[in-house]
């Protein structure tokens, strides 16, 4: 959930960090005119709604209406469907709408304490190879008593969040389509300038990358039914509730498997757009060294490469699988076990488990929250369904044992 609470923040405050004070836009056909005044009105609309905003606090408390804008971007795509203004800041506000909604913030506020809440992922964190190992730690780690209101993360993310991304999805898909590109005066408050900053199909792919990621991240927490009150015992969620861990809707793991694919490919996609460009960068939005946004400044020499590499790893991942050997991950632990365990990451999206409890451990109970690992450790099927295809008990208890040794 972390990459999820990072990417939503940082949409929401993008709008509010740079006064809005104008832009033009290359468009094809249609009624220009009507357009430009739809978007005109839409520009100005965003501007009155996000003046007084006070970006210390949370996008939920902001008390903004976002309506008004994204009936007069809509407007201005019904006078002329190609306008790139239009389509950009449609997808923006939209899913400005969702970070800005009282709902998820009562959300936020009751699942997640200040520390987690504020937690960043950086973008090559979510691309890189996924170490069973690490969430395994995450999961022992997580603490029993925290409260998490899956019932209600669920139901927002359908009626809201979903479709939000969806709609800045096809937005942005539009925008890269017609090769779009449009000039924005931003503000910076800091400067006490005024600047010109061009927005182009190479921005709108380094957008889309992190958009797809976050889509799969919400396609993964409603693909579960996770749900617990206050006052449930782990013996009740696993023994009694017919609901808890069984598949709610194995579309949802399809298409988070999709949108970590497309996910792969608009970085890629970006980081040939951005390499590919023999205008001069100084204006635009995203580049390398100069520029509002120079990926090099915020993560090193070589970062076009880096996401290029990342992005490319991932798409490997998702088609090859992954290999994790702990005495190859870890050369200098002597009790690292030798044993390839291989993570079957398209039979995992593609091929859900329908109720995860049938593949727990065997174990018996210390009062009704508490579960204890019979010895020697071992599973109705060690194979998840070919997920792990290999894998047997004995595996397992020599990967559980080894990972006893390291807490």
């Amino acid at each position: 959930m972390r990459s999820a609470k990072w990417m939503v923040i940082c949409l929401s405050l993008a709008v509010v960090v740079f006064g809005l004070a104008g832009c033009s836009s290359t468009t094809d056909g249609g009624d220009e005119a009507g357009a430009e005044a739809a978007f005109a009105e839409g520009m100005d609309d965003l501007m009155d709604e996000f003046e007084s905003v006070d970006t210390e606090e949370p996008p939920w408390e902001w008390d903004v209406d976002m309506d008004g804008a994204l009936d007069d971007f809509e407007d201005a795509l019904d006078a002329d469907s190609d306008h790139c203004g239009a389509l950009f800041f449609s997808a923006f506000v939209r899913l400005a709408m969702v970070v800005t909604d009282e709902d998820l913030g009562d959300i936020m506020d009751e699942g997640w304490d200040d520390e987690w809440a504020t937690r960043e992922a950086p973008l090559l964190w979510m691309l890189e190879k996924p170490n069973v190992f690490a969430v395994a730690d995450r999961i022992n780690r997580i603490r029993q008593d925290d409260p998490v209101l899956f019932s209600e993360i669920q139901e927002f993310i359908e009626s809201e969040v979903r479709p939000a991304l969806a709609y800045a999805d096809n937005r942005l898909t539009a925008f890269e389509t017609e090769d779009c590109s449009f000039v924005i005066e931003v503000e910076i408050p800091e400067r006490r300038e005024t600047v010109q900053i061009e927005i182009d199909a190479t921005d709108a792919y380094f957008i889309h990358g992190p958009l797809d990621g976050l889509q799969s991240v919400v396609d993964l927490v409603v693909s579960y039914n996770m749900d617990v009150e206050q006052g449930e015992t782990g013996y009740h969620l696993i023994e009694e509730d017919e609901d808890f861990l069984t598949l709610r809707n194995s579309d949802y793991m399809e298409d988070a498997y999709d949108q970590l694919t497309d996910m792969g490919d608009h970085l890629i996609d970006a980081c040939d757009e951005l390499e590919g460009e023999t205008d001069d960068q100084t204006d635009d939005l995203i580049t390398e060294t100069l520029g509002l946004i120079p990926l090099e400044d915020m993560m090193g020499a070589g970062a076009v490469d880096s996401i290029r590499y990342y992005a490319g790893e991932m798409l490997d991942w998702l088609i090859d699988g992954v290999t994790y050997n702990p005495s190859v991950e870890d050369p200098y632990d002597p009790e690292a076990p030798d044993i390839d365990v291989y993570f079957d990451v398209e039979e995992f999206f593609n091929d859900p488990l329908d109720d995860i409890r049938d593949y727990l451990p065997f174990h018996t109970w210390e009062g009704d929250s508490v579960m204890v690992v019979t010895e020697p450790m071992s599973f109705p099927d060690p194979t998840f369904s070919n997920v792990t295809p290999g894998m047997t008990n004995s595996d397992w208890q020599d990967i559980n044992d080894w990972m006893e040794t390291r807490r």
